[in-house]
């Protein structure tokens, strides 16, 4: 029954691409250009009938069928060796499947993947088939013809050989001619056992069809892919046919030769002859050899039986040759060269060899060049003729061979003789030429002859010694020349057994010197991208891997604890560097202008804790996370205040993660007072933990710890030589004692000043006070410019005139002083000549000067910078702040600010805080890293060391510098301004770099399994140690009867437990249980955060005078609104200010203790001990407290830390001698929980490493 056409050819319209099957596999085409279809009305009608049945007779069934019955018989005729009635099959079959897909790609509806796919998958299949036997064919074929060859070219020259010695020696050849006979048979045998199968491989290779196999046609100019044969190539397979055909002729015309002797025995001419073409294998090699040595048989055979060893087939030209040019009378020795070498180069290689050797040794001797390649290794004949070229001008061939034997494994070959180019060995180390010229020659690193010359120079130094400094030196030159090598080697007789010391040495002074200084880029300093970059390179000692490309695969279960904690630290702590676009510093969120990591929700240390909990346990965190101290809680419970008081979202009890439940709970800003460790490192140690138990994307969360993204190693790169002193711990450690012992004199505490911490606060607060007296003598204009405070407090404090209710400044008005601090900053570091920049900071204590608000005030901590450093910018603010109105005259006496400086001849602070931090460096120094420490920790510790190494050399730079730069009281210093700024703000950068390297040091070298010493907080004598550098040197000042020192959190959570101390001290009340009364307490200026934050209420405290039991008192608080009218009561003075608070317990009169019982707090946080003992008489107890945040890290605020020394005092009466015991006891039975909850023996070793470096004794 005819088929409906119409359903058979669809037109070709733009459909056609769409009729493809897309889903064909292996199919690769471009885009199909849709046709015009031709219209069959306009064809005659002939042709139409004449069409359709041409289409009738086509079927994708039938066609389909056709492949399925051809596939097997073409396998067949495959595996029948069959190679061209396959072939013939193969290229139907094609046909077949070409003309299927063609149709489909027409638009042919009767074609699909039924009939596509298994008649593609049938062609795939008949090609491996046909591949797979091919190649098998042709590699049996090439391994039987090569096998075949090597077997009878060595069989027919044994017998060649064999019957030359027979005839020259006048012996019977008959057997050995008859062997060679039924050798030749046995051989023509085998050809032709291979013979038709490698007929047909080659016909089939040569065939048109099968060079020109291409992919199976599809469409116009597309195909099929994976559908066309590999070509084969049978080189190697007419090789070796060719090769035993020769051979094989080879043997007929030998056998010819032999019946020629043979057919007349007699003829000993003849005999001969026909035993020297057998030993030439032909007439030509032979006429060339007898033409050499006419008439002279033994020594044209013992030419023939040396070069049949190994060069048979070598052209008899070059045989010639060679030995013409050695000399016809020197044959027996240029045969015994030609031995010698052997396998190791064809006879032309031996040509060209001794030649060259001719050229640079004059005439050699061929017992030497025999000598010399007798047991010398090469690969290259020709390499080492060019060895041999390049040395031969300059040494014999003993030294040559003996330099190619070192120089050759360690690839050395290119310039091992130039040691010996003139004016390289000294004539003083002539006698040691060979063992510097072997050594040199295996070197494995770059250095030239020039460089080991210029070493080998050094006065003084033995031939070992010398030649094991260059190997040092070849092997790492520690990005160092010579002459600094030379020069550390001269300065240190000591170092002629180090060579590795030398290169750390003089690395170590590459880094520290005058061109260090001189180019130091200050616009690289302590930005937010060096701190990236270090981190990542932290990333990548620590991971020992060079081939990551972020750090989302870091293994965290690996690397937990406290030493990943201060690593992270290291990269988030939010100690200032230079300010951002909007003069913000770290810790400032650009949004927000008063968030502070510790208390705000938005500032970005806590949106990235939140994220990580978000994305490990899928819980969105809206309010800052607050892990609170779960001891401190339990006091708080206690408290007679409202419990929805204590906290403002009234979090539940903080309890360790476990996978079912978090450490974390939520609350809202503004709780700082609640003494939650928020930055430290309990927190990233509970992060750790979440991570790890995530069941969700722990790979994201990882990288949400880390950072937003973090820095991408690919771009920072890793820390490589360049950044490194020497590849041994050891030379390093060497290192550390030298430069220890040569340090010691410059980094002793100057002796005007008992400690820095001290210092640092006498400085400050001498310079505030004069540039406040400088401000204040301004007059001019409507002066309402007033710079206040306490006397001796380290802060500068500018009141900001107020217009009716608004602050005035800069001829516009703000509703409170937080709005215009950025506009203050902006204009303090734009102000000509202001070097150092000003930061946004909500705290103080920092290295760098840092502004906030502070009520109806502002508050400028200065840093440890140089007053003449802040004089530009602070004269810009005098004018704003002054309000001067339109047309008034100018302010006088603004210049008068210039005149305060720099005290030379008082330490000077900056220099004073590096050597502080080069004596906390050298303290953790001390310690070494656990033997049995990680992998990672120990790649750490090495690195950190070596930083730490060249920070100290150049710290002792920066330290030698100072007196010129600042000038000293015999010798004024010239320096421009410009200059001291410089030397401040590489220090300033220094300490930073000092302090984190020397903490992460400390994390290195932590003992594992410490157990927290005052576990057992009630047992007798807890929370003392006598060898403790702060307790030893600074708290036996105070001449207590007994003391107990406890570690904090924070220092507003030593605010607080103080008073749940003094509170349950006054109440008698127990530890923990029943709720407890409230205690009244004297305010005498404490810590913003005890009234403001409500930090007393939380302490169970309510301030009143009366009958008050408590005193909360500041050593020299920041004094923020005017204390009084008139200038003279700008300041509290010191006096005043002790006063008022020891007026609380003593007669002011004589001052005598009238009330023993009453507990003060003392916040020294901004004061010193010594300022304590200056109050005279104390009651029966005493709390000390003080922040370790700022002053006692050198204000890098890398964690937080508080202090609380409970006191019982020397002065009170025998009496109380039980009430002191029953606060010590009470004591370590409520802040002992509390410290230990806090306690972390990482920060508690740090601390203590910091005191022995601020109070060395």
């Amino acid at each position: 029954m005819p088929r409906d056409l119409s359903k058979s050819q669809p037109t070709h319209t733009s459909s056609r691409a769409a009729a493809h099957n897309p889903g064909s596999a292996g199919i690769s085409r471009p885009a199909v250009v849709p046709g015009t279809p031709l219209a069959e009305e306009s064809l005659p009608l002939e042709a139409v009938v004449q069409r359709q049945q041409v289409i009738q007779l086509w079927g994708a069934d039938e066609e389909l069928g056709k492949v399925i019955a051809l596939k097997p018989v073409l396998l067949g005729k495959i595996a029948a060796d069959d190679y061209a009635g396959a072939m013939t099959d193969y290229m139907t079959l094609k046909t077949i499947i070409s003309g299927i897909y063609q149709e489909h790609w027409k638009g042919n509806r009767s074609v699909n993947k039924k009939h596509t796919e298994p008649v593609v998958k049938d062609l795939r299949e008949v090609i491996a088939a046909f591949d797979l036997k091919l190649q098998t064919s042709l590699d049996t074929c090439k391994n039987h013809y090569e096998a075949l060859y090597h077997q009878y070219y060595g069989e027919y020259n044994d017998l060649y050989n064999q019957i030359a010695t027979n005839l020259l020696a006048g012996q019977d050849i008959t057997a050995l001619n008859v062997t060679l006979k039924q050798k030749r048979v046995l051989h023509n045998t085998a050809i032709e056992l291979m013979k038709p199968l490698a007929t047909k491989i080659t016909a089939l290779s040569k065939s048109a069809d099968f060079k020109n196999d291409k992919n199976a046609a599809y469409g116009n100019k597309e195909s099929i892919n994976n559908t066309k044969l590999n070509i084969i190539s049978i080189e190697a397979l007419t090789s070796f046919g060719n090769k035993n055909f020769s051979i094989k002729m080879t043997s007929l015309a030998q056998v010819k030769n032999i019946k020629k002797t043979t057919d007349d025995p007699g003829n000993l001419p003849l005999k001969n002859d026909t035993a020297l073409i057998l030993l030439a294998g032909t007439d030509e090699r032979k006429d060339a050899i007898a033409a050499l040595f006419v008439g002279d048989l033994p020594k044209q055979v013992s030419i023939f039986t040396q070069i049949n060893k190994h060069h048979r087939e070598d052209n008899i030209a070059d045989v010639v040759t060679l030995i013409q040019t050695a000399g016809t009378d020197k044959l027996v020795q240029t045969l015994a060269f030609i031995d010698a070498v052997g396998i190791g180069g064809t006879i032309a290689d031996i040509k060209n060899f001794y030649t060259g050797t001719r050229a640079v040794q004059g005439d050699p001797s061929l017992v030497n060049l025999t000598a010399f390649f007798t047991g010398i290794a090469y690969t290259s004949m020709k390499e080492l003729e060019d060895f041999v070229k390049a040395a031969g001008a300059l040494v014999n061939l003993v030294t040559i061979k003996s330099l190619w034997a070192t120089a050759k494994p360690n690839n050395n070959l290119a310039t091992a003789w130039n040691i010996y180019n003139p004016g390289i060995i000294p004539p003083g180390l002539a006698e040691h030429s060979s063992l510097i010229a072997t050594a040199f020659a295996g070197k494995a690193g770059k250095s030239t002859a020039a460089a080991w010359g210029e070493l080998l120079t050094i006065p003084d130094w033995s031939a070992d010694e010398l030649i094991n400094l260059a190997l040092a030196f070849d092997k790492n030159d520690g990005n160092c020349t010579t002459l600094q090598w030379i020069e550390t080697a001269k300065k240190d007789a000591g170092l002629k057994t180090k060579p590795d010391e030398v290169r750390a040495t003089a690395r170590l002074n590459h880094f520290a010197d005058k061109k260090w200084y001189d180019e130091h880029d200050r616009t690289k300093i302590s930005s937010a991208d060096r701190t990236n970059k270090k981190y990542t390179q932290l990333l990548y000692a620590l991971l020992g891997k060079e081939n990551i490309t972020g750090i989302g695969n870091i293994d965290i279960k690996d690397i937990k604890g406290d030493f990943l904690s201060t690593l992270v630290s290291f990269h988030k702590h939010i100690a200032p560097y230079q300010p951002n676009d909007k003069a913000q510093g770290a810790d400032r969120d650009n949004i927000d202008t008063r968030s502070y990591a510790r208390s705000n929700a938005s500032h970005p240390l806590n949106v990235q804790y939140g994220n990580v909990v978000a994305e490990a346990e899928g819980k969105a965190i809206s309010h800052l996370l607050q892990p609170v101290n779960a001891a401190l809680l339990a006091l708080q419970q206690n408290n007679t205040n409202d419990p929805g008081a204590r906290f403002p979202s009234a979090p539940k009890a903080f309890t360790p993660h476990t996978p079912t439940t978090p450490g974390y709970r939520t609350g809202k800003i503004k709780i700082s007072s609640a003494g939650l460790p928020s930055n430290n490192f309990q927190v990233l140690g509970e992060q750790q933990n979440i991570i790890l138990d995530s069941a969700k994307n722990k790979k994201t969360a990882k990288e949400k710890f880390f950072g937003f993204p973090a820095p991408p190693l690919v771009s920072v790169g890793a820390p490589g030589k360049s950044r490194s002193i020497d590849d041994e711990g050891t030379t390093t450690d060497d290192l550390v004692d030298k430069q220890k012992t040569s340090l010691s004199d410059k980094i002793k505490i100057n002796p005007a000043n008992p400690n820095f911490h001290d210092h640092l606060l006498a400085d400050r607060g001498n310079m505030v006070a004069n540039i406040s007296a400088a401000i204040n003598a301004i007059s001019g204009g409507p002066q309402r410019l007033f710079a206040i405070g306490t006397e001796g407090h380290p802060s500068l404090m500018l009141l900001i005139p107020k217009v009716v209710d608004k602050f005035h400044y800069d001829s516009e008005d703000f509703g409170n002083t937080s709005l215009l601090i950025s506009r203050m900053v902006t204009d303090f570091n734009g102000a000509p000549g202001q070097e150092v920049q000003l930061s946004q900071r909500a705290s103080f204590g920092f290295q760098r000067p840092t502004l906030t608000d502070t009520s109806d005030s502002v508050r400028l901590w200065p840093g440890y910078t140089p007053v003449e450093s802040l004089i530009p910018g602070l004269k810009v603010l005098v004018e704003k702040i002054s309000s001067k109105a339109p047309l008034t005259p100018a302010l006088t006496n603004i210049a008068g600010m210039d005149l305060v400086t720099t005290d030379v001849t008082r330490p000077i602070l900056h220099v004073e805080a590096l050597k502080t931090a080069m004596r906390h460096a050298f303290v953790a120094l001390s310690k070494k890293i656990d033997g049995g420490a990680p992998e990672e920790k120990k790649r750490v510790y090495k690195w950190l060391k070596t930083r730490l190494l060249i920070k100290l050399k150049q710290s002792e730079l920066l330290l030698d510098k100072a007196p010129t730069v600042y000038g000293t009281a015999d010798a004024p210093s010239t320096a421009t301004q410009q200059e001291k700024d410089k030397h401040y703000l590489i220090t300033a950068d220094m300490i930073d770099k000092l302090q984190e390297y020397t903490m992460l040091y400390t994390a290195t070298t932590l003992d594992t399994g410490i157990v927290n010493p005052n576990a057992n907080h009630n047992e007798a004598g807890k929370f003392k140690d006598a060898t403790d550098a702060y307790e030893s040197n600074v708290v036996s000042t105070l001449g207590a009867k007994d003391y107990r020192i406890y570690y904090l959190d924070s220092g507003e959570q030593a605010l607080i437990t103080a008073g749940i101390l003094a509170n349950r001290f006054d109440k008698k009340a127990a530890p923990t249980g029943a709720t407890v009364a409230k205690s009244n307490y004297i305010s005498r200026n404490p810590y913003f955060e005890v009234e403001g934050g409500k930090g007393a209420m939380r302490s169970n405290l309510n301030k009143d005078d009366t009958n008050a039991t408590v005193v909360h008192a500041d050593m020299s608080p920041a004094i923020t609104s005017k204390p009084g009218p008139g200038l003279a009561d700008n300041f509290v003075s010191e006096a005043n200010t002790q006063n008022a608070i020891k007026h609380t317990w003593q007669n002011d009169a004589d001052g005598s203790v009238k009330n023993a019982t009453i507990v003060p707090i003392i916040d020294i946080t901004n004061s010193t001990i010594a300022k304590v003992n200056s109050l005279g008489f104390m009651p029966n107890n005493f709390i000390l407290v003080e922040s370790l945040t700022k002053f006692k890290q050198l204000g890098t605020d890398k964690f937080a830390m508080g202090r609380l020394i409970a006191v019982s005092s020397a002065s009170a009466l025998p009496a109380a001698a039980s009430e002191q015991a029953r606060f010590l006891a009470a004591s370590q039975a409520i802040v002992g929980p509390v410290a230990n909850k806090a306690y972390n023996p990482l920060l508690a070793q740090i601390r203590a490493n910091m005191d022995k470096a601020l109070h060395p004794g």
